[in-house]
C-alpha cells in the first residue's frame, strides 16, 4: 500500500468513509504485521482495545483524552521496568578484565 499523507487520509474520509475505514484497517494491519512476530499478539489486543474505546467515545477529543491517559500510563510502566533493569545491571559484577 502507498503511503498516504494527512491530507489523502482526509479527503479519503470524506468522500468515502467505507473505503477510509477498510484503508485505515490495512495500514493498521500491515504496521502490526511488520512488528516483531512476539509483538504482534500485544500489538492486536492493544489495536482491539482501542477500537473498542473508539466506539463507545461520545466525540473524537474525548477519544483522544482516553488514548493520551493511556498512552501515559503505559510510558509509566516502561518507565519503571527501565529503572528495575538499571537497578539490576548496577548489581552484576563488572568483567574480570584478565579473562578478556
Amino acid at each position: 500500500m502507498p503511503e498516504m499523507s494527512f491530507d489523502d487520509w482526509c479527503r479519503l474520509s470524506e468522500s468515502d468513509p467505507a473505503a477510509f475505514v477498510a484503508a485505515r484497517r490495512a495500514a493498521i494491519d500491515a504496521h502490526i504485521d511488520s512488528a516483531a512476530p512476539e509483538r504482534r499478539t500485544e500489538l492486536r489486543l492493544l489495536q482491539d482495545e482501542i477500537d473498542l474505546m473508539r466506539a463507545r467515545m461520545p466525540s473524537a477529543n474525548t477519544m483522544m483524552r482516553v488514548i493520551s491517559s493511556m498512552m501515559i500510563e503505559r510510558a509509566s510502566v516502561l518507565k519503571v521496568a527501565s529503572e528495575r533493569l538499571r537497578e539490576a545491571s548496577d548489581q552484576l559484577e563488572p568483567p574480570d578484565e584478565a579473562s578478556h
